[in-house]
């Protein structure tokens, strides 16, 4: 972060938490649209997920190809294997996130997605020895027992853990938690965040290729409409939480990420009518916002373990 970073964060924590609340605002518009076009909420029949996640990653291509450079090549080539795993993760975790998306209410969905961080603190803790303090013990247990709540929610109707719906989001969220910890790894070893979304997108796009067209079904020129709109609300909600951090620490931010469920909730009720029914959803999603509550106050309190130790 930069030096005047520093002084943002004491003099404008509310407008980094601003920031944040819109990008999950932005966030939540991309989630619609996708749950909008890839189900049977879809006038014109679902446009299959491994399609809308090919074509949103061209429209995401578009906005990053400016920063392709040889440099970027030159450097992105010494860690070609970390580059290599955090494109693999990173594409079946979209692909994971749009068929839960597809199959499951937006709101469940969400919910279960904020277990990523601690799939991401697991990995942190047996990949790249980071510590694993007794409040992050605990956020990982009482996370544990939220996801069961929202699994019983669904039991009714889809057999719960037994159900492969439900394990959607959450296969989802482990692996965007590998794209996270590799995307730290990069960062470690002084990759920039422009240089590593340049090379995500570079591959992910041939990649997602190749499922898009086992299912492929010409889109019509609404759909393409639809397609750039989730594509450039993702881009607007992920520029505006990389500025939020510019404002606000990490640990301040944290909890201002639930927005993104409210606002999910809110466009999801007034757009398709949907909203959790069940006390059970409601119960578990308490408890998933209670353990990102304990981990953003430790790291608050505890920086230090944050910070890779040397094993």
């Amino acid at each position: 972060m930069p030096a005047t970073g520093n002084q943002s964060v004491v003099h404008n924590p509310w407008w980094g938490a601003f920031l944040k609340v819109m990008a999950c605002f932005f966030f939540s518009i991309t989630n619609i649209l996708i749950r909008g076009i890839s189900s049977f909420h879809h006038e014109g029949g679902p446009l299959p997920f491994f399609e809308v996640a090919f074509l949103q990653n061209v429209v995401g291509m578009m906005w990053v190809a400016p920063w392709l450079t040889r440099n970027v090549f030159k450097k992105s080539l010494e860690q070609k294997n970390i580059h290599g795993l955090r494109v693999g993760t990173s594409v079946l975790g979209v692909s994971f996130w749009y068929a839960s998306l597809s199959f499951m209410p937006v709101a469940e969905s969400v919910a279960l997605s904020f277990m990523a961080p601690i799939f991401a603190l697991l990995g942190a803790r047996f990949f790249l020895q980071e510590r694993l303090g007794g409040l992050r013990g605990v956020a990982i247990g009482v996370s544990f027992l939220g996801a069961l709540c929202i699994s019983r929610a669904k039991g009714a109707a889809w057999g719960g853990f037994d159900s492969w719906f439900v394990w959607l989001p959450l296969l989802s969220a482990a692996f965007f938690a590998g794209t996270k910890l590799t995307g730290r790894v990069l960062a470690m070893n002084g990759e920039s965040a422009r240089e590593m979304s340049a090379m995500l997108y570079l591959f992910m796009v041939p990649i997602s290729l190749l499922p898009a067209l086992w299912v492929w079904r010409t889109p019509t020129s609404t759909e393409l409409l639809w397609i750039a709109g989730l594509g450039t609300s993702s881009i607007i909600a992920n520029v505006l939480l990389a500025k939020s951090y510019a404002y606000a620490e990490v640990s301040f931010l944290s909890p201002f990420g639930f927005a993104k469920f409210f606002c999910s909730l809110l466009l999801a009720y007034l757009l398709f009518n949907e909203y959790p029914k069940d006390w059970h959803t409601w119960v578990g999603f308490l408890f998933i916002l209670l353990s990102i509550f304990l981990l953003s106050l430790e790291q608050k309190n505890l920086p230090a373990y944050m910070i890779r130790k040397p094993a």
